[in-house]
C-alpha cells in the first residue's frame, strides 16, 4: 500500500488581551518567542499592545491546502482527518497565548493585564507558505479563555518568557504572584487582605519546596506552621536570614482569621490593606532574591519596591 503524501502548512491564531499595557509593553511588540512544543516549533508575537498572534506549521494530506482553499466558509466540506489536526493544533495554540499572555504579566510586573482574552481578534487563519493568510473556515464560534510598572532591564524580559516558555523554571514565584495580582486589583480592603494573605502563604511554601524538595510532602499535606514560624525560623534555618517583613505578617495573618472567621467583625480600611499589600510583595520578592541571588533584575525590582512602599 502507497504511503499518503503529506505537506506542511501554518496555522496562526490571534487573540485580543483584556489588559492594559500601554506605555508598558511598547518595547515587546514585533519580538517573536520561538517556543519547542511537543517537538513542534510555536512561534509567539505581541502583534501589537492588545493582540497576540501564535503560529505553528502542521503536517496534512498532499491535497489539504486546495481541499481547505475550495470550501471556502464550510467547514464541513474539509475531511474529519484534516479537520482534526486543525482543531488540535489550534487548541494547542490557543494554550501557549494564554501561557504567554501570563508570564508577560508576571516578568512586566503589572496586575492590569488581564488573565482573561475577550476572543479571536482574528478568525483562525492558514497558509501555504507561512506569508499570505487565509481565513480558516470557521467551525464554533470563538468565546473567552482564562490565563495569568515596568521591571529594570526591558531588554531582558523577552528572554526571560523566552526561556520559561521552553520549560525552564520562572525565577517568579508563580502561585503567589497570581494571588498578589488579585489582592492589587481588588477593590474591597477586606478580600486584598485576604488575596495578599494567601499569596504569602504560597510564596513561602514555593520558596521551600524550591530550596528542599524533601519538603513538599509536608508543606502539602499537613496543616501550615504560621506564617511568623515560617518566615521567622524556618526561612533563618534554610535561607539563613528571616523576613524584612515578619512583623507585618505576623499581624496580617491575625488579622486575616479574624476577617475570615468573623465575617464584618473587624474591619479593614483602605489605607491599612494598601500598606498591607505592598508589605507581602516586599516579603515574596525578598523570597525570590534569597532563591536566586545571582539574578540583579530581581534584586533591582525588590529594591524599588522597598523604596516605594516608604513613600
Amino acid at each position: 500500500m502507497r504511503d499518503e503524501k503529506h505537506q506542511n502548512i501554518w496555522l496562526k491564531d490571534t487573540w485580543a488581551m483584556n489588559s492594559q499595557t500601554e506605555g508598558i509593553a511598547e518595547h515587546l511588540v514585533g519580538n517573536d518567542l520561538f517556543i519547542i512544543s511537543n517537538g513542534i516549533k510555536i512561534t509567539a508575537t505581541l502583534a501589537d499592545l492588545s493582540t497576540v498572534e501564535t503560529r505553528r506549521a502542521i503536517s496534512v494530506p498532499s491535497d489539504g491546502p486546495d481541499i481547505i482553499q475550495q470550501a471556502g466558509y464550510q467547514a464541513d466540506k474539509i475531511p474529519e482527518n484534516i479537520r482534526t489536526i486543525v482543531r488540535e493544533a489550534s487548541k494547542e495554540l490557543t494554550q501557549i497565548t494564554a501561557r504567554f499572555v501570563r508570564l508577560l504579566k508576571l516578568y512586566l510586573d503589572n496586575p492590569q493585564i488581564s488573565e482573561t482574552l475577550l476572543g479571536k481578534a482574528v478568525p483562525l487563519q492558514w497558509s501555504v507558505d507561512g506569508s499570505v493568510w487565509c481565513p480558516y473556515p470557521p467551525t464554533t464560534s470563538c468565546g473567552s479563555i482564562t490565563i495569568g510598572s515596568i521591571p529594570a532591564y526591558k531588554g531582558e524580559i523577552i528572554s526571560r518568557v523566552q526561556h520559561a516558555m521552553a520549560g525552564e523554571q520562572p525565577p517568579v514565584l508563580i502561585h503567589a504572584m497570581r494571588h498578589l495580582h488579585r489582592a492589587k486589583n481588588e477593590r474591597e480592603p477586606s478580600c486584598r487582605w485576604i488575596d495578599a494573605t494567601i499569596a504569602a502563604e504560597l510564596a513561602i511554601k514555593e520558596f521551600l519546596i524550591a530550596k528542599e524538595p524533601l519538603l513538599e510532602t509536608l508543606l502539602l499535606e499537613l496543616p501550615s506552621p504560621p506564617l511568623q514560624k515560617l518566615y521567622g525560623q524556618i526561612l533563618e534555618k534554610y535561607a539563613g536570614e528571616r523576613s524584612p517583613k515578619l512583623n507585618s505578617l505576623r499581624e496580617g495573618s491575625e488579622k486575616r482569621n479574624k476577617l475570615i472567621h468573623r465575617p464584618g467583625g473587624e474591619h479593614v480600611n483602605r489605607s491599612e490593606a494598601d500598606q498591607y499589600v505592598k508589605n507581602v510583595e516586599i516579603a515574596i520578592y525578598h523570597l525570590m532574591c534569597l532563591l536566586h541571588p545571582e539574578d540583579d533584575w530581581l534584586k533591582n525590582l525588590y529594591e524599588k519596591k522597598v523604596i516605594l512602599a516608604d513613600m
